[in-house]
């Protein structure tokens, strides 16, 4: 256990909030329903404990956004993974990070039902496209980008 004063906290708390966040993902059967709401709980508790501490560093503040966005996004709070997906897209235009949150973004505009939104948004992401390269990361590698504007 890392304790929680440990420069080190953060990061452990945003690898928790995936790891929950992936462990809930991998339950298919109904009668998992309490197990995945309780994954989900645990992972938005770390994401939130990660993002509210002074100790995270920017990059680790922006994976645990997206993470918790996700987290939203699976527990059905689509506004506020909209939300969420938006800020962290708008504040790291250039980050592998906010491009992944774009994707999502428009994912979640598209499950709502609010065209005009996708639009806009789609536009700006287009804009940032210039060189796929610079947002190629062992988190959002080339082929999983290419596959989502496809999709």
């Amino acid at each position: 256990r890392i304790p929680e004063d440990s420069p080190y906290r953060p990061k452990c708390d945003q690898l928790l909030g995936k790891a929950y966040r992936e462990m809930a993902a991998s339950l298919n059967d109904e009668a998992d329903d309490t197990m995945r709401k309780g994954y989900l709980n645990d992972a938005t508790r770390h994401l939130q404990a990660c993002l509210k501490s002074t100790k995270t560093s920017v990059p680790i503040r922006r994976q645990a956004n997206l993470e918790l966005g996700l987290v939203q996004r699976d527990v059905g709070q689509l506004t506020d993974a909209i939300s969420t997906f938006s800020i962290l897209r708008l504040s790291s235009p250039f980050e592998p990070e906010g491009l992944a949150a774009g994707l999502e973004e428009l994912d979640a505009l598209i499950k709502t039902k609010r065209t005009d939104e996708v639009l806009a948004t789609l536009d700006q992401i287009n804009n940032l496209l210039y060189d796929l390269k610079v947002f190629d990361t062992d988190q959002l590698p080339l082929t999983v980008i290419r596959e989502r504007f496809v999709k």
